[in-house]
Parts: structure tokens; C-alpha cells; sequence
């Protein structure tokens, strides 16, 4: 019993070369497990600083591209209308309030005449009538200033005229042909509303009578007001913007 239960001596002497193998294999093992934690995470955070650098990348192309949407058309967001008889369309913002007046020429000289308006929130306002017949405008007549515009597939100008010898207009302006003032072969010719059968040989075709102004014209003491404050006139430029989106 005694010599099944007595232990052989360890030989140290032989130990040690195991020990050092056994220390090195587990070294081994745990440094190639740190350097496997080590690769996974730095992995991990590269492919996560590259997933969010691939995002902002994307959303800053996206950004890039919907500004460049809108730079290439301005009309982006806009309404669009189309008048009755002659057939005129243009582009409006939303917050514009549109009214049509459009009416059978009472006269029967045309199957009808457009009258719509586009007005600012400050009141400022597009006049778009095309089938007019006659055009008087009060003498003496001068202008004022003459800013080119590209509308109807032609260049055309917004003219500010006075009646008086004043540099203020209380009639805003008109689009015409040309840098003079407006007369009725000046403005452009409607072209889908001609002169009825019953109508007098040899009058002049209709025209359109396109024009900017502030709203109060109608009333019987309309301001008088100067170019710069239409030019000045925060709204100035949306109004020229709907000029220029007019098109058959």
C-alpha cells in the first residue's frame, strides 16, 4: 500500500525545459489572441470610421445635388397656370395669391379676353392680359428705365413710364418690344385669340398687356412710386422670375 501511495520525486532538472515550452506556447497563444482582438477592433473601427465617412460623403452629395436642382431650375416648388383663351402659360410661387378675371369680350369682337394676376404678400402684382384691343395712355409720355427680358421664346423689355414730369410712375411697367414707350404695335401679339367675324376690317391684331405693379393702381388715388422701389422691392426679383416663365 505504502509503495502504491508513494509519489516518484518530480526531476526538476527535466522540468524546467518543459516549463519553458509550456510558457512559451502560452505566451504565444495569448499574444496571438491579443493580436487577433487587436486586429478585429482596429478593423472594426476603421470599417466604422469608413461607413461614417462614406455617409457624410453621401449626404454631402446629396446636398450638393439638390442645391444644384434648384440652382439649375429656379421654378422648383412653383405652381403653374395656363390662361383661358390665349393659352399663355407661366410659373408662380405657392404663397403668390392668383386671381383670374378672364371674360367673353362683351363687344364680340374677340372669343374672349385674359386677365390674370399674380400678387406678392407686400402687393406686389403681375399682370397678365393678352386679347387687348386698345391701349391710350395719357399724355405727355417719357420712360424711365428699360430692363431687358427673355420671354415667349423672344427678348422683350419691362419699361417704366411717366405720365408727368415726375420720376415716379403710377402706372408701373409694361412689356414691350422695345426701349421706347409702349404703343400698341410695341406689345406682344396674343396668338391664340384672333378677331371674331363680326369684327371691323383691318384693325390691328389683339395684343397682350403684360405688366408689374403694386395692386392699388385700381384704386382712384393710386401712389405714385419711384423705379428703385420696385427694383429695391424684396419681391422684385420673383416677379421678373414669373415674367420669364412665360411661354405658348
Amino acid at each position: 500500500m505504502n509503495r502504491l501511495m508513494r509519489r516518484k520525486p518530480l526531476n526538476t532538472k527535466g522540468f524546467a525545459p518543459l516549463a519553458l515550452v509550456i510558457t512559451v506556447a502560452a505566451v504565444l497563444v495569448i499574444g496571438g489572441a491579443g493580436a487577433y482582438v487587436y486586429h478585429r477592433n482596429h478593423k472594426s473601427k476603421t470599417s466604422a470610421v469608413s461607413d461614417n465617412a462614406a455617409s457624410t460623403k453621401t449626404s454631402t452629395q446629396t446636398s450638393k445635388s439638390s442645391t444644384t436642382d434648384n440652382a439649375a431650375n429656379p421654378y422648383a416648388g412653383w405652381d403653374s397656370y395656363t390662361t383661358k383663351y390665349d393659352k399663355l402659360s407661366f410659373k408662380y410661387p405657392s404663397t403668390w395669391k392668383l386671381t383670374d378675371q378672364s371674360s367673353t369680350d362683351s363687344a364680340d369682337v374677340t372669343p374672349g379676353q385674359d386677365s390674370v394676376s399674380v400678387i406678392s404678400s407686400d402687393g406686389l402684382e403681375v399682370s397678365i392680359g393678352a386679347g387687348d384691343i386698345e391701349f391710350t395712355p395719357q399724355p405727355p409720355t417719357k420712360v424711365l428705365s428699360s430692363t431687358p427680358i427673355s420671354m415667349l421664346g423672344g427678348s422683350y423689355y419691362l419699361t417704366f413710364g411717366s405720365n408727368n414730369d415726375t420720376e415716379t410712375t403710377t402706372g408701373g411697367a409694361l412689356i414691350t418690344t422695345t426701349t421706347a414707350f409702349p404703343t400698341t404695335s410695341t406689345f406682344p401679339q396674343s396668338k391664340n385669340i384672333t378677331w371674331s367675324s363680326s369684327a371691323v376690317n383691318g384693325l390691328s391684331k389683339p395684343f397682350d398687356l403684360i405688366s408689374l405693379d403694386y395692386d392699388d393702381v385700381s384704386q382712384s388715388s393710386p401712389h405714385q412710386y419711384s423705379v428703385s422701389t420696385f427694383q429695391q422691392d424684396p419681391n422684385y426679383q420673383t416677379a421678373i422670375a414669373i415674367l420669364e416663365s412665360l411661354t405658348y
